[in-house]
């Protein structure tokens, strides 16, 4: 079996779109909270405690949105007409899934180059680390980011997709056999 093309490229934009609402939520909580990215690295101590608190649940919301682009994978590719196999839904979801998080991975690869100066002033006054070295671990951790972003992206929509697939299948209806008659 081939993957459903067309329901990974809807997924793959409800997808995006979900996470850059995902994206824009944080950016606005942080600004009302009043927390930037170099009072993080320079004293975080200074956070509020109820910002730690809902950035836990906003990450657990993340985790969910990536199953939620698997599961969108496999009702579009139920809509197509694929018969429902986990497999084969987990594979496209994985792959939609993937793609979403290698955007994702990137626009945030984007965003923190772009807050790279305040946080490289923050660092070197905290460790007193040469700017060279701090440059190159942040590449670094960059391109960590985007890697990891990606797979699990790819996994968590997987299994979104598959368990989409078996919960559908379980409310197909089947041919119920009659006992015979006697």
């Amino acid at each position: 079996m081939s993957i459903n093309t067309n329901a990974m490229w809807k997924a793959v934009g409800i997808g995006v779109l979900l996470i850059a609402l995902y994206a824009i939520l944080r950016y606005a909580l942080s600004t009302i909270a009043g927390v930037n990215t170099a009072q993080i690295a320079a004293n975080p101590i200074m956070i509020p405690s109820w910002y730690v608190g809902l950035s836990l649940l906003l990450s657990c919301v993340g985790v969910v949105l990536y199953l939620i682009v698997g599961a969108f994978y496999g009702k579009f590719a139920d809509q197509n007409g694929d018969p429902l196999d986990a497999g084969h839904y987990a594979l496209g979801g994985g792959l939609a899934g993937g793609l979403v998080g290698l955007l994702s991975g990137i626009i945030s690869a984007v965003m923190s180059i772009g807050q790279l100066p305040a946080i490289m002033a923050a660092m070197e006054r905290a460790q007193a680390v040469s700017a060279g070295s701090m440059q190159a671990a942040v590449g670094v951790g960059i391109a960590i980011g985007v890697v990891f972003s990606l797979g699990i992206g790819g996994v968590l929509a997987g299994i979104g997709a598959a368990l989409y697939a078996g919960l559908s299948r379980r409310n197909v209806p089947t041919r119920m056999m009659l006992p015979p008659a006697t």
